[in-house]
């Protein structure tokens, strides 16, 4: 196991393109030398497909966020038109009641003017009734009266010939 983080990485990419440099405190280090600074790994195959793959993690991720974006959009979208539908059933709802109410009105106004018209037709019935007795009533009043001027007449007609003598 390596103690210097950038030997252990430059290690573990497969391909060493320099010397490792002695580390502080270990006796094959020249005295007076400085350990050389640290370069840059060089690009491998390994560390160009890491480059690969961090673009393709970042196309990925752009991706991703494409697709949150157009989500969060349909998601609104759908949120307004579920608002608007909601707007629409309640505005039904109220007309549906307000037409339940109008046809309850007017078939209660239908049974009343129905029982109206029946108080009326029994009304009319009794009146035609009525009618039908007076004018028997009148016909029998016309019928007593032509009797007794017929009486009358007869017996006006019998006084005067009895007041008249006979010749």
């Amino acid at each position: 196991m390596l103690a210097d983080p950038d030997a252990a990485r430059e290690w573990a990419s497969g391909r060493l393109v320099k010397p490792l440099a002695a580390g502080t405190g270990f006796p094959a280090m020249a005295e007076g030398a400085t350990p050389a600074p640290p370069r840059p790994a060089a690009k491998t195959a390994k560390t160009t497909g890491a480059a690969k793959s961090t673009g393709a993690s970042k196309a990925a991720a752009a991706e991703r966020r494409r697709r949150l974006t157009r989500a969060r959009k349909e998601a609104d979208r759908a949120a307004r038109e579920l608002r608007t539908r909601e707007k629409a059933a309640a505005t039904a709802s109220r007309e549906a009641f307000a037409a339940k109410k109008n046809w309850d009105e007017a078939q209660q106004r239908v049974s009343d003017l129905t029982a109206e018209l029946q108080h009326a037709r029994e009304a009319q019935q009794q009146a035609r009734s009525a009618e039908q007795t007076a004018r028997e009533r009148a016909r029998a009043a016309d019928r007593g009266v032509r009797e007794a001027r017929r009486k009358a007449d007869a017996a006006a007609e019998e006084a005067q010939r009895l007041e008249t003598p006979e010749q």
